[in-house]
């Protein structure tokens, strides 16, 4: 045994005492021997943690509980670039230093997060124009002066997190843009030159299960095995709705990644719940969380689950999903939910490959409330016909940009593909960062934006997979859906008017030729995302846009995509850019940016689009 292994051992047996013992002396309930980490014994069980936890008003508890509950944590925001690297020559190690000091008094193992983002990045790095060598370099020093610095303190790395979007292609981030894909090799490579034993793994949501974006993680990881680029592992965000996932599909994705030789981690597990939770929907929950368990206990090479937070108090889900929330193992009270009990019962019965008695194969829970009232309907009633509504403009002309509204009827949780025949008559305008996932992405899924690039009649085409209700009540996982063709036809010039009366001029013009809907996306202690649709409600086409707001606080935009913006105090300006420049009529552009901030973060209150006053869209 090393002297750093040697190391952590004895941490762990002190701090285990410690915690127990921290525990012990809690209100939530517990006795000092019903802890998830007694329960888990060498396995890892922990936690994401709050930016300065031990300033809250109830930091005390809160620390028992971390400390005493779980044998890992994850600072949660505090090494990330914007918060340890906040200039180029300076760093901010005094909130790790004081989390790795409380890790160490509980005997616990700390997992850092991330290395590499494209968000919650500096201006100073992410707003500048560099050459490929220059940013190489800044990222060189950023990991060897971090990874250096915690060389004996930090157990595993996230190297890099969420590098592909959903359908798999590499992001387009200022990493990429700059340095090319070979930066995430870089990193990893870096990584390992500074900490020889620590765990180096990749990170990512979406790749629970087997899909376009999990498959191009395989085949990164696949390659970095072959070229000797160092990996050692693979991290399962595990964002989840109440209904859950597809438990085989996982299983058998956890599967392929353990035949390279690759550990698995659940990383920042929770499972969020439509508001307000019932007794029903909190035992679903609890469902879940003990199937994706068990699936990782059964599977030699999972290595850890973590939860991303544990009290709903402080939970990151009801500012990024309105109306969900509920996500973690504690109420905003401190006191464990059913999810907790369904966790610790799992953890007892240890590592296991036979099957345990919970439903598999099917991302609903079977547990219904006992008041259900028995159905009417007879044994061979028809499920509802789940099936897709399309609409978009029979005729547009050459270069014109247009939407295909998509309307779901009887499907959840989907996957979204759109595709056209023939081919080259139309482009997706951007191009399609996904398949989407809707109950991620609602806006981008409804409405999708092409271009006309060729004259000719295509199909617009969706299909969709999800979950799609089964006869008698409830949901199951469904295949490929049915499609809806839609056909829309590329003139080269404005369509002819018909011969129809010239209706009377309405003395009462439309109050608004826009609508803003403004949303923030996500939000920790210094910044935040923000993502704004413009949609045209007019009926003639925006021929380039500039959108105006104020910021009504201290908010700071650092860097954005799918606009050009400018900032001059509280002063915004998003304008378009060459290929998002035309807004058809009842047609949408998007665009994001992330920001810092202090005190409140409002909503602005107005937005102006090409000099006219916008209604806001909550």
């Amino acid at each position: 045994m090393n002297s750093r292994r040697r190391y952590w051992w004895i941490a762990v047996m002190l701090g285990l005492i410690l915690g127990q013992f921290a525990w012990s002396q809690s209100s939530s309930g517990q006795t000092s021997a019903q802890t998830l980490r007694a329960a888990a014994g060498s396995f890892l069980i922990g936690s994401a943690a709050d930016s300065d936890f031990w300033n809250f008003s109830d930091a005390a508890q809160y620390e028992a509980i971390l400390g005493g509950q779980f044998n890992i944590y994850t600072p949660g925001n505090q090494l990330k670039w914007d918060a340890v690297h906040p200039q180029r020559t300076s760093y901010n190690f005094t909130p790790v230093d004081r989390h790795i000091q409380i890790a160490k008094s509980y005997g616990q193992q700390i997992h850092g997060h991330t290395l590499l983002w494209h968000q919650q990045n500096p201006g100073w790095v992410a707003n500048q124009t560099w050459t490929a060598s220059e940013l190489t370099n800044i990222l060189y020093d950023h990991i060897d002066t971090v990874v250096g610095r915690y060389k004996n303190d930090i157990a595993i790395w996230d190297v890099a997190n969420e590098v592909f979007d959903d359908s798999g292609v590499y992001r387009r981030s200022f990493w990429y843009n700059t340095i090319g894909q070979s930066y995430v090799e870089l990193a990893f490579k870096r990584a390992r030159q500074v900490d020889s034993d620590v765990v180096l793994i990749y990170n990512d949501y979406n790749i629970e299960e087997i899909n376009a974006k999990s498959n191009a993680v395989y085949a990164m990881a696949k390659d970095f095995l072959a070229r000797g680029i160092p990996i050692d592992g693979i991290g399962f965000q595990m964002h989840l709705l109440g209904s859950g996932i597809n438990y085989n599909s996982f299983a058998q994705n956890m599967q392929r990644f353990a035949d390279l030789g690759l550990k698995i981690y659940v990383t920042e597990a929770d499972v969020r719940l439509q508001l307000p939770a019932t007794s029903a929907s909190l035992a679903q929950q609890a469902t879940v969380y003990q199937n994706v368990l068990d699936r990782c206990l059964r599977q030699p090479a999972c290595q850890a689950f973590q939860f991303w937070g544990f009290s709903d108090k402080y939970s990151w889900v009801p500012s990024t999903f309105p109306g969900y929330g509920a996500a973690l193992i504690y109420d905003e009270q401190y006191n464990p939910k059913p999810a907790y009990t369904a966790i610790y019962n799992r953890l007892l019965q240890g590592r296991s490959t036979t099957p345990t008695p919970t439903p598999n194969a099917t991302s609903t829970p079977t547990a219904q409330p006992t008041n259900t009232p028995t159905a009417s309907a007879t044994p061979t009633q028809a499920a509802p016909q789940p099936k897709l509504i399309l609409s978009a403009p029979s005729q547009v002309t050459l270069g014109q940009v247009f939407t295909l509204t998509i309307q779901y009827v009887n499907i959840g949780l989907q996957y979204t593909t759109v595709t056209s025949s023939p081919a080259g008559l139309v482009q997706l305008d951007p191009p399609l960062s996904m398949p989407c996932k809707y109950n991620q992405h609602p806006t981008q899924c409804k409405n999708i934006t092409f271009k006309a690039t060729a004259l000719g009649t295509v199909q617009l085409n969706a299909s969709a997979t999800g979950e799609v209700p089964i006869a008698g009540g409830g949901w199951t996982w469904g295949g490929a859906l049915a499609q809806n063709p839609v056909s829309v036809t590329i003139v080269n010039s404005t369509p002819t008017p018909t011969n129809t009366p010239t209706p009377t001029p309405s003395p009462t013009p439309t109050s608004n030729a826009c609508s803003v809907h403004y949303t923030i996306a996500s939000q920790w202690n210094t910044g935040f995302i923000g993502n704004v649709i413009v949609t045209n409600t007019s009926n003639t086409p925006i021929n380039g846009w500039a959108l105006n707001w104020n910021f009504a606080g201290n908010q700071q935009i650092i860097n954005g995509w799918n606009s050009s913006l400018t900032q001059t105090g509280n002063a915004v300006v998003a304008g378009n850019l060459s290929w998002n420049s035309v807004i058809a009529p009842q047609g949408s552009a998007s665009f994001g940016f992330q920001a810092s901030y202090s005190g409140a973060n409002a909503v602005p209150a107005s937005f102006i689009l090409n000099g006219v006053a916008c209604s806001i869209v909550p």
